[in-house]
């Protein structure tokens, strides 16, 4: 499942679900995560708005993200 949306991301990260991958396609940059039940699980929560997080779980997990977008090198 890949996505643009970087809180969103950070709210499948804060829930444990693995960030398998990411990349840039021209201004856009994508987080990859598996494509599995848990992940529309969390989707359907996410949006709407009846997801559990925990607020500190999802800071750190934007932190992540935006040093990947940051520092970003291609393998």
């Amino acid at each position: 499942m890949n996505t643009k949306d970087m809180n969103y991301a950070a709210y499948l990260l804060a829930n444990n679900r693995k960030l398998e991958s990411c990349y840039p396609d021209g201004r856009k940059f994508w987080f990859v995560f598996p494509d599995d039940e848990e992940v529309k699980l969390l989707t359907q929560k996410y949006y709407l708005n009846t997801g559990p997080i925990n607020p500190q779980d999802f800071v750190n997990a934007q932190k992540i993200l935006k040093n990947l977008v940051r520092n970003f090198q291609p393998a």
